[in-house]
């Protein structure tokens, strides 16, 4: 706003210098009081608009208005043309335009005589218009700026409660860890350790009496065997109970990659499977796992995509997984290390690969049963 004013008054000084260059207006007093007074003038508002007090550019601006008042009276009526511009940087904002604009046509009967009237209208109405709209942006730009930081402020709150929400989750999970292995451990000592506690005093005794009574140290050695045949039935029970079955481990696996990559990413990703997941291997899974991963890093370099889909089905004689997306595809595939190497790992099971770039990019990865 400033520097708008700046070059409004700028521009208008020059064109009153050069109408009174041209002589198109008399003036009663001589040349030298002319210039004078547009050095007084042009003083006043450059030091209004170094100082930074508030006060003093008021003080400033006032004189500069009493200034051109004066010339209007006593040097020549031309200088009346400059009080638009100083008036409004006075009252705009302050008062309503429409008063503004009642005030200075008012003036303009008092202070002027015909001979400038239409060039003081002119003047008028161009740089209240002017300084209207400009003043209308600028309380725009305000709000919008306000608006901004806002949103800022609750895209920061928003992503605060998010990490805290994930390090909840995280916390969970890991609390969730501890307790599994403190059931563990406990479960171990309660039905372990006690047998075999029990089992090395059976046999200290059985060494002690072996020498004397045979048949009651065997007894004893047999009784030891049962428990710790017992104790380790019991280790294999607890194991089985704990340990997940492998297309749990599998299944989980997948799905844990595709929750991630659509997290982290502006792509949406979704998993659909079949049942009879337990006739896929660990290997197998192993290597379903490496290839979707792969698939996933090819699909944020080229793919352009908005959904990947990835499907786990067990058929009669195949396994079949097949890894979608609905980028821009690529109709001459190239197979560099990353595809290589996903045909590889699959080939070791004597599986097999299907690449299709014809409408997205899609990868179908075949395994017999």
């Amino acid at each position: 706003m400033e520097s708008w004013i700046i070059l409004n008054k700028l521009i208008i000084l020059i064109y009153v210098s050069s109408l009174l260059v041209k002589g198109d207006f008399n003036y009663p007093g001589s040349s030298y009081i002319v210039v004078i007074s547009l050095l007084i003038y042009v003083i006043m508002n450059v030091s209004k608009a170094l100082v930074s007090n508030n006060r003093c550019k008021l003080i400033f601006l006032i004189g500069s208005i009493v200034e051109i008042l004066l010339c209007n009276y006593f040097v020549t009526p031309i200088f009346i043309i400059m009080l638009p511009i100083n008036f409004y940087e006075i009252f705009v904002g302050k008062i309503k335009f429409i008063y503004i604009l009642i005030i200075l046509t008012i003036s303009m009967y008092i202070f002027n005589n015909n001979i400038i009237i239409y060039e003081y209208l002119l003047t008028s109405l161009f740089f209240l218009l002017s300084y209207y709209f400009i003043l209308n942006n600028k309380n725009k730009m305000e709000i919008l700026t306000i608006k901004n930081d806002k949103l800022k402020e609750k895209n920061y709150k928003l992503l605060t409660n998010l990490n805290n929400q994930n390090g909840y989750k995280n916390q969970i999970i890991y609390t969730s860890q501890l307790q599994e292995r403190n059931n563990i451990a406990q479960e171990i000592h309660d039905k372990l350790g006690h047998s075999i506690s029990g089992s090395l005093m059976q046999l200290e005794a059985a060494k002690l009496i072996m020498d004397k009574d045979s048949s009651q140290s065997k007894a004893i050695i047999q009784n030891t065997i049962n428990v710790l045949r017992d104790g380790m039935e019991s280790i294999r029970f607890t194991l089985k109970n704990i340990k997940p079955e492998v297309e749990q481990l599998g299944i989980n696996k997948i799905k844990l990659l595709v929750d991630e990559f659509k997290d982290k990413r502006e792509i949406n990703a979704s998993l659909y499977y079949s049942k009879n997941l337990e006739k896929i291997s660990y290997v197998m899974w192993k290597i379903i796992s490496d290839n979707i991963q792969e698939i996933f890093t090819n699909v944020i370099k080229y793919s352009e995509a908005s959904n990947v889909k990835v499907t786990v089905e067990v058929l009669n004689t195949l396994i079949k997984i097949e890894i979608k997306d609905d980028g821009i595809g690529c109709p001459r595939i190239v197979k560099g290390l990353g595809l290589s190497g996903i045909e590889e790992r699959t080939m070791n099971l004597n599986g097999k690969v299907i690449f299709d770039g014809s409408s997205g990019f899609s990868v179908i990865i075949l395994f017999p049963i």
